[in-house]
């Protein structure tokens, strides 16, 4: 019993909220909101009010028996009526607190169907079941309807799509990777980190809005924080936590599509609904408020009163603020690409162009001594010429159509034979550097730039090979990572095809396995806590600390050599990828230069 209430009194009072619910008649019939996972409390509200709203689902959870061989998705506990129709859309990505029904029925053999490992023991058909309505989201969303999604942690189930034999062995038709984020497009916007807590600060640039989420946030807590990942529609963040990271915020568009408001977990949403739609998202969408616009002339500045006049010019200097903000970012923007046009030129230049952009990036790599020998050599000699120590660089620059032949690879240690010769000394080295394909963006190229044969003698040659792709992740992670300028100035003299890796980063294996909070690898030598790591992500590379790390379940400070270990990082497995190769950061700068060179 709850506050004396028998579980028969409960059933009745559902039953009767139900009835209630069939029965209900709203007023307006614009906007047409749906509630998805949403408290009973919002509901009530909006109904009190009333709003034309549906309740609706993703679906719920259901536990299974512990296993690491697939379970049947059942879809059946989603509820989505009419959703290509609604037009305020409130989603809370939280797990549910109530957990569904096992499916009775399971698929007959040879029947396609969708399935989950159920190692945790719990099935969950929420983000499959989001992906089936995300085509209607953008829909709804490009033609002015707003989305408010209540924030929880972003995390990423592995579904796969087959059918399961007489013997129950499933046969795989497809594999999906799919986040409880996925039912709109826009959501993509966003990075999210996982961290919880409880101390939120609602921005002093949120004015009169400011009021109405501090009364909201009582008893709230986040579970992530957001930032916006391009450079794409209006971000303004109103919330953050004690560390200065956002956890609640509002995307506009400047074209038709609606804006996403994002807020943290807030149990007394209810209590500010009703204000939060009319007084801020309404002026948003007006013309989902036709019964707010039926009485406009009561609102009008004649007849408004005081503090809603103070609260729409607020609204009004908010977005002016803001486009005068992204207009200040756009022109930056402009400002550093044009100053930097040499990046670009490494991606898709060739010719004269190429090689200058090539040089400049020496420069802002750090070497000092680098010889433009097309202008000040009137021989057809090398492109480049590095001579800040022995050996001296002979690099030959070429923009490619199409992957570098033979001779495409040998000019430039014909050139470097002919400086030999010329000077009198065997301390000169060949580097090749092409931009292949070059019409193509980096990662749809061809990985294999240079065939077996060509990279074989590179290496028995001393040669170097790389293509301004390489150039290019060097110069972006050295100015990232702050890479110092000896560690990626060595990298230059290796020999073979060279991969754009410092010389400061120790290769120690791979990710064999990831968890929300760790990762685990097999180092091929001794680690120890407080060192510090890199794994490779995309492009670049994420440095971190490893404050803990567990060897057979338990802390260690040091983990031997081929000791499968576990080693803290929070998120990891939405950072990062298994196979991805894991380094040691080393500060010992020197000696690893000493050794490439050997």
């Amino acid at each position: 019993m709850i506050f004396g209430q028998s579980k028969k009194s409960e059933e009745e009072q559902s039953n009767k909220d139900s009835r209630d619910e069939e029965d209900y008649q709203p007023k307006y019939e614009k906007p047409k909101i749906m509630m998805l996972d949403m408290p009973k409390a919002c509901t009530k509200t909006l109904q009190k009010a009333g709003y034309n709203m549906t309740e609706g689902s993703f679906g719920l959870p259901y536990k299974v028996k512990r296993s690491d061989k697939p379970k049947y998705v059942s879809l059946d506990s989603r509820n989505l009526p009419n959703y290509e129709e609604q037009e305020i859309i409130f989603v809370n990505t939280a797990l549910p607190d109530s957990v569904g029904k096992k499916p009775e029925n399971i698929p007959e053999s040879g029947v396609t169907e969708l399935w989950q490992l159920s190692t945790k023991g719990l099935i969950d058909p929420r983000p499959y079941a989001m992906t089936l309505v995300q085509k209607a989201s953008d829909r709804i969303q490009k033609h002015g309807g707003i989305f408010v999604v209540i924030l929880s942690k972003r995390y990423q189930i592995s579904y796969f799509l087959g059918n399961a034999d007489k013997y129950r062995m499933l046969n795989i038709e497809e594999k999906y990777k799919i986040n409880n984020w996925f039912f709109l497009n826009d959501l993509d916007l966003f990075r999210t980190k996982w961290i919880k807590g409880k101390e939120m600060v609602v921005s002093s640039k949120a004015n009169g809005f400011g009021h109405l989420l501090r009364k909201g946030l009582r008893n709230g807590h986040y579970e992530c924080s957001i930032a916006p990942r391009k450079n794409e529609g209006n971000w303004f963040p109103l919330i953050k936590n004690k560390y200065g990271e956002c956890v609640g915020g509002i995307m506009s568009f400047d074209n038709d599509r609606g804006p996403i408001l994002l807020l943290p977990q807030m149990p007394e949403l209810d209590q500010i609904l009703v204000e939060l739609l009319e007084i801020w998202l309404a002026p948003w969408s007006p013309k989902l408020f036709p019964h707010l616009q039926g009485a406009q002339w009561v609102h009008s500045q004649e007849y408004e009163i005081p503090e809603v006049i103070h609260l729409k010019e607020e609204i009004k200097e908010i977005k002016e603020q803001k486009k005068r903000e992204t207009e200040n970012l756009k022109s930056q923007i402009e400002d550093v690409q044009g100053k930097n046009k040499e990046w670009y030129t490494l991606l898709n230049g060739t010719d004269r162009e190429l090689v200058l952009a090539v040089i400049d990036a020496f420069h802002k790599l750090g070497f000092e001594e680098v010889i433009d020998v097309d202008k000040e050599e009137n021989e057809n000699r090398e492109d480049i010429r590095i001579e800040d120590q022995d050996p001296v660089l002979v690099v030959e620059v070429k923009g490619l159509q199409h992957c570098p032949s033979d001779a495409d690879c040998q000019q430039a240690q014909k050139h470097a034979l002919m400086r030999m010769r010329e000077w009198n000394k065997t301390e000169v080295k060949a580097l090749t550097i092409i931009n292949h394909e070059r019409h193509l963006p980096p990662q749809d190229r061809d990985n294999n730039v240079f065939r077996p044969e060509i990279i074989n003698n590179a290496d028995d040659a001393q040669n170097g090979l790389m293509t301004t792709w390489d150039v290019w992740r060097i110069l972006r992670n050295k100015e990232q990572l702050s890479w110092p300028d000896e560690a990626v100035k060595s990298v230059f003299y290796r020999s073979g095809r060279i991969e754009p890796i410092p010389t400061h980063y120790e290769h120690v294996g791979e990710i064999e396995h990831l968890w929300q909070k760790a990762i685990s690898i097999v180092p091929n030598k001794k680690i120890q806590k407080g060192c510090k790591l890199a794994v490779e992500v995309g492009n670049t590379f994420e440095e971190f600390t490893a404050e803990s790390i567990q060897k057979d379940g338990k802390d260690v400070d040091i983990v031997p050599a081929q000791s499968k270990c576990g080693i803290g990082y929070e998120g990891a497995d939405e950072k990062f990828r298994e196979g991805a190769p894991v380094y040691l950061v080393s500060n010992d700068i020197a000696s690893n230069v000493i050794e490439t060179q050997e």
